[in-house]
């Protein structure tokens, strides 16, 4: 196990995310499987498990894990979201279109509520703020399988499964 973070490690220094394999992927799914009792699982309110991997220095490296008609998101609830930090994820397998959008703060009409993410033990909440927005989409990514894509500090963004029943990428 400890090879596969460490060519996590190697790719996010060298910001190659496509170095990380097929192979490696499979490793460590194959491990997650075996041993499911070593690993914590959170329900997002995204609507996908996350499985905190590892804590590499500065770095957090979690799996998402959708899986059709199984994770849902919570009823009302906008998939766009921001992260505090740079954002690199590898797609293991399945296929999505990451969004990137554009928040308008002072519209002439609101369309959404920003909501926070609270962290609370095994479990992730959403707690409305009062700010309201509107956004609109600036860019879309088409991703398969062994494809990543980054997002910048406090950009917002979302994404959309494609038919694969199960969809699983790396965040780092």
């Amino acid at each position: 196990m400890n090879k596969v973070f460490d060519a996590l490690l190697k790719c996010t220094k060298t910001e190659n995310y496509l170095a990380f394999s097929a192979k490696e992927s499979c490793l460590l799914l194959d491990k997650i499987y075996r041993n499911p009792e070593r690993w914590t699982a959170i329900l997002h309110p995204l609507g996908f498990m996350v499985v905190d991997l590892a804590q590499l220095g500065k770095k957090s490296i979690y799996l998402h894990i959708w899986i059709k008609n199984i994770t849902e998101p919570y009823l009302a609830t906008s998939k766009v979201h921001r992260h505090p930090g740079r954002l690199a994820s590898f797609l293991l397998c399945g296929s999505m279109v990451n969004y990137s959008v554009e928040i308008n703060c002072n519209p002439s009409t609101y369309t959404h509520r920003i909501y926070k993410i609270l962290h609370r033990g095994n479990t992730d909440c959403l707690m409305p703020t009062e700010q309201l927005v509107s956004y609109r989409v600036t860019s879309k990514t088409h991703l398969e399988s062994e494809h990543s894509y980054s997002v910048v500090p406090h950009s917002f963004h979302y994404t959309e499964l494609g038919e694969s029943d199960v969809t699983a990428p790396i965040l780092i």
